[in-house]
Parts: C-alpha cells; sequence; structure tokens
C-alpha cells in the first residue's frame, strides 16, 4: 500500500484556526494508516514549502505552534521523499481540471499507476483543498491517457478506501474497537429495509442522509470520532423544519429525544 501525501492540496485554504483544526485531521488520518505493517508513505522534497495559510510556507506556520510543530514531525518522519525512486517524465504532461501537475505528487501517484494498474495507492489530501470534495479524480498524461487515483482526506474516507478496495475485509458487524463511526452498511440505515438513500450529505464533507420511510425524518451518521466505539450513533432531523430530534443507537430505530439539542438543525448539500 502507498500512501501519496499531496502537497498540491496545500492551496492557502486556512486561517490560523481551521489550520489547527486540518492538520489534527491529518495526523489521527496518519496514525490510521501506521497500524498497517504493509504501508510507504510518500511525499514531495518540497512539501514544506507549499501554502496553507496565505502567503506562509507550511513548515513557517507549524512553527508558530510549537506543540502541533513537535506533533507533527514526531508523525511526519516515517514519509518517505518519491524523488528517490521517481517514476514519472518531467517532460510530460499530467493534467487534472486544466492544471498542470508535472514534478509534483500527483504526476508521481499518476505514473506508478500507469506503470501498476493493481497497485494499492491512494492520494491524502487536507481538508477544504480543491481535491477534498473527490473520493477519485482522473489525470491526462500526455492528452492520451486517462487514469483515475484513488483520494482520501479523513480516516472515515480512508477506511472506505480500504473496504472499497478489499485491502480490508469489510465487517459484517460494526467493530467498535477499530475507533471510528459506522460505516453506512453497519447500520440500520442499510440493514433494516426501512430507509431510502436522499441526494444529500450532512454538510459538503459529511454523511449520506436517509429518510424513514413514511416518516419525515432525516437520519445521518455522527461522523465524530468522538461519538465511535460504543457512542455510535444516527442523529435525526425533521425533513420539514430540519431540525434536530434527537438520536438513536446505530443498531436500532429507535428516537431518543433525550440528547436533542435546540436550535441545531442539518445542512443539506
Amino acid at each position: 500500500m502507498q500512501v501519496f501525501i499531496n502537497e498540491c492540496s496545500l492551496n492557502e485554504q486556512f486561517d490560523k484556526y481551521s489550520f489547527v483544526e486540518a492538520i489534527k485531521v491529518f495526523l489521527r488520518t496518519i496514525n490510521f494508516f501506521n497500524q498497517f505493517e504493509d504501508k510507504k508513505v510518500l511525499k514531495s522534497e518540497l512539501f514544506f514549502n507549499f501554502k496553507a495559510l496565505k502567503n506562509t510556507h507550511f513548515g513557517t506556520s507549524l512553527k508558530t505552534n510549537m506543540d502541533l510543530n513537535s506533533v507533527f514531525l514526531q508523525n511526519f518522519k516515517s514519509a518517505i521523499s518519491w524523488e528517490n525512486s521517481q517514476e514519472h517524465d518531467v517532460n510530460s504532461s499530467y493534467v487534472f481540471n486544466n492544471e498542470e501537475y508535472v514534478k509534483t505528487t500527483i504526476a508521481e501517484i499518476t505514473e506508478r499507476k500507469i506503470i501498476n494498474p493493481l497497485l494499492d495507492a491512494v492520494l491524502l489530501n487536507f481538508l477544504d483543498s480543491k481535491f477534498s470534495d473527490h473520493s477519485t479524480i482522473s489525470v491526462r498524461k500526455n492528452d492520451s491517457i486517462d487514469t483515475k487515483i484513488n483520494c482520501a482526506f479523513n480516516e472515515t474516507s480512508v477506511y472506505e478506501w480500504l473496504i472499497e478496495n478489499r485491502i480490508i475485509d469489510s465487517e459484517v458487524e460494526y467493530n467498535e474497537s477499530l475507533g471510528l463511526p459506522p460505516l453506512d452498511k453497519q447500520t440500520v440505515l442499510c440493514t433494516s429495509g426501512m430507509f431510502e438513500l436522499t441526494k444529500w450529505r450532512n454538510g459538503k464533507f459529511g454523511r449520506k442522509v436517509y429518510k424513514l420511510k413514511g416518516v419525515n425524518q432525516f437520519w445521518v451518521i455522527d461522523n465524530s470520532i468522538h461519538h465511535a466505539t460504543n457512542k455510535a450513533h444516527i442523529e435525526i432531523f425533521d425533513a420539514i423544519t430540519k431540525k434536530h430530534l434527537g438520536t438513536s443507537i446505530y443498531n436500532k430505530i429507535e428516537l431518543n429525544s433525550t440528547h436533542l439539542e435546540k436550535g441545531r438543525t442539518i445542512n443539506l448539500v
């Protein structure tokens, strides 16, 4: 398994507050990968020169928070530079969404997938970038070869990629010890036959929204890792007013209004 950290997903999208939260998500994702022995994390030698905050190199932004910088470098030390075994041709073109990415990680992962289409490789993107709402991107080499690249941006998207590509087996039942929110198919949303999938998500990067058949209620998995394990549950909203109604345990159809949050609404995107 090869994990390519996409420096191009650092495109000055953060302020100092969202930067810290994005780094925390990134570190949790790297830690999730670290539980697998057969993995290689690769980065560009120019990674720290890209900009997460406006007009500021990533390395400089990290150094303004000593604790965050220390934790990041500790978790990042296993990443190696793909330039040491570079496959892509710097005289070729690698285009995604009409932008050229030769000499970047995107070009490198693309070339490796061209050489070995069966390679288990994923492009790890930072939050809120122009890549982070894609589960895959299509990169065109030399205006002739289109290659699909799998993408991830947090633990849940990595987990889904691992299952979809059969790198790990999907649990028949939710594995609480994994420390991640359940997949939809591990909950009553898919196992009970009582729900229909809507076209919505709960926020841009949120989970899919389901409607309880015959009832004006939207049900969506709470995607917070703080509410995973034995705390895993589904949030329930009124389908007309969008107001919060309460929660249900992930494996039950049982509205519990004890945890109703007044003023909270679902963000349908």
